[in-house]
């Protein structure tokens, strides 16, 4: 799995093997039951996780109400930022919505990268701007647009995921009301069937 978090790393910069050695010594993989609590609220966040496998949500109570602010796939990072690097308590949840495989590492360590590597400090900078375009997009996506078009950017850019979600999850993450939710839900099986078509036609392309 560490492996994979390198093959994502190298789709902005090369990493050589004695970089990636520090890495290595330094990170850790974590193994998640599907609904497993990794960071509670309250807490304060010790680590940043790169998502192997799975599906992590961020969020939080309000009430009786579970409100989501995160969806993340394979690619992805987790963690709460602020809470790792002010040493405040977390604000939210973090929690696998399914059986989900991390590779983590704590403040310490990273800092650790950034002191003895400079390869390691231009990834780092580069997996930020990566990351906080990405996530500026997906607030962006969620405010901006009617709530069909939501749901079909959403499958869209998830599109290995988007069936792994828990309904109500999605709903909560856009902003979409249940019961409104459940009436226009049909687009995501429209968008797999485009997707569908458009992978076969690549694929004999």
């Amino acid at each position: 799995m560490k492996d994979q978090f390198r093959k994502f790393v190298e789709n902005f910069l090369s990493i050589s093997d004695a970089d990636f050695a520090l890495f290595e010594e330094r990170a850790f993989v974590k193994h998640c039951h599907k609904n497993e609590i990794i960071t509670k609220e309250g807490e304060v966040e010790k680590f940043l996780y790169f998502v192997a496998k799975g599906v992590i949500q961020h969020y939080f109570k309000k009430g009786k109400e579970t409100i989501t602010t995160e969806l993340v796939g394979e690619g992805g990072v987790v963690g709460s930022a602020s809470s790792l690097f002010t040493k405040k308590p977390s604000l939210y949840f973090i929690q696998a919505l399914q059986p989900s495989i991390l590779v983590g590492i704590s403040k310490e360590n990273l800092e650790y990268l950034y002191a003895h590597s400079r390869a390691w400090q231009k990834a780092g900078r580069l997996l930020m701007s990566h990351f906080l375009i990405k996530q500026e997009q997906q607030y962006i996506d969620v405010l901006k647009y009617p709530i069909r078009e939501r749901l079909v950017r959403f499958a869209n850019s998830n599109p290995d995921i988007i069936h792994q979600i828990p309904q109500a999850r999605i709903a909560s993450y856009l902003k979409i009301k249940p019961e409104t939710y459940t009436r226009i839900k049909h687009v995501l099986t429209e968008v797999t069937i485009i997707n569908s078509q458009k992978k076969v036609t690549s694929d004999k392309a």
